[in-house]
């Protein structure tokens, strides 16, 4: 069901469009398959704002602490203790 959505992205501006057209896109089926079962198998997942996964390394004390982002969807905490 993704290659028709992408292909409408091209068409529409969809929910998702720019990482269908920058990253998903490019991925070969096989790398979709393991992306979306990756996404839909865990019991249990929990994601992050910015500003919830800085506060966490706040508390747990952590110093010199960078946040970077990956495509505006993801984020790197990095931190000395």
């Amino acid at each position: 069901m993704t290659y028709p959505y992408e292909f409408l992205c091209n068409f529409f501006n969809l929910p998702l469009k720019e990482y269908f057209q920058k990253l998903f896109g490019k991925c070969s089926f096989e790398k979709r398959n393991y992306v979306i079962f990756d996404q839909l198998n865990p019991s249990y997942a929990k994601y992050y704002t910015k500003k919830e996964a800085l506060n966490l390394f706040k508390k747990a004390g952590f110093k010199n602490i960078t946040v970077s982002s990956r495509h505006n969807y993801s984020w790197v905490v990095i931190g000395k203790k």
